[in-house]
């Protein structure tokens, strides 16, 4: 049996062999591993998305009898990069959003004081902002006074796979580890449960 069609495909059998690996990687490397897997509150899943803001229209209008119509590309200084996350029993980290600049803007936000925001150059997430969020998930499972260690499944994008982010991972109780590649629409929580139905909604909300 395969699952996805426009991605690539992946077997059940390559999701069970992952699921196993996971177990066998628990079991060799953390004591009283079965108590982790025991406790929702110890096991993460993060992910992050970009919201445009601007909306693309459905209908352009351009003259009569114009033979090349153009769409005007909108760059990423329209667009906000959000990292969020969540536990299996379904406690949301505070989520981290990116702004493109060298510093952070009044956009109206304000009123958001859970939310990390960190200003970027470019405004997509890169190694060291992957960092912040791991000091932002380490300060949420103190102050939530949730054991450590804890687990967090992300995929294997180059960002999250750095010298910087193991050495934090490791120093700071979180075991960082990949979902299997081309299957994060099956395995990908955060993406299937909160950032793809936000992102449907935001886009809604932006044509208004």
């Amino acid at each position: 049996m395969s699952l996805g069609h426009e991605r690539a495909q992946v077997t059940m059998e390559e999701i069970q062999d992952w699921y196993a690996n996971v177990k066998m990687f628990l079991q060799k490397e953390i004591p009283n591993y079965e108590e982790l897997l025991s406790d929702p509150r110890r096991i993460f899943n993060a992910d992050e998305s970009g919201f445009s803001l601007q909306a693309k229209g459905g209908r352009v209008l351009a003259p009569a009898g114009a033979r090349h119509v153009y769409q005007v590309v909108t760059n990423n200084k329209t667009q906000k990069t959000v990292m969020a996350g969540f536990n299996a029993y379904g406690e949301y980290t505070p989520p981290m959003i990116l702004f493109p600049g060298e510093r952070i803007r009044d956009v109206g936000l304000a009123g958001f004081p859970g939310a990390i925001y960190v200003a970027i150059p470019n405004g997509w997430m890169d190694s060291m902002s992957f960092v912040s969020y791991l000091e932002s998930l380490y300060n949420f499972v103190k102050h939530k006074t949730i054991s450590f260690p804890v687990l967090l499944f992300v995929d294997g994008h180059s960002t999250h796979m750095t010298l910087a982010a193991a050495e934090f991972a490791h120093f700071h109780g979180i075991i960082l580890y990949c979902l299997l590649p081309n299957a994060t629409h099956v395995l990908q929580a955060a993406d299937i449960g909160l950032l793809s139905p936000m992102k449907s909604a935001w886009h809604a909300a932006v044509k208004t």
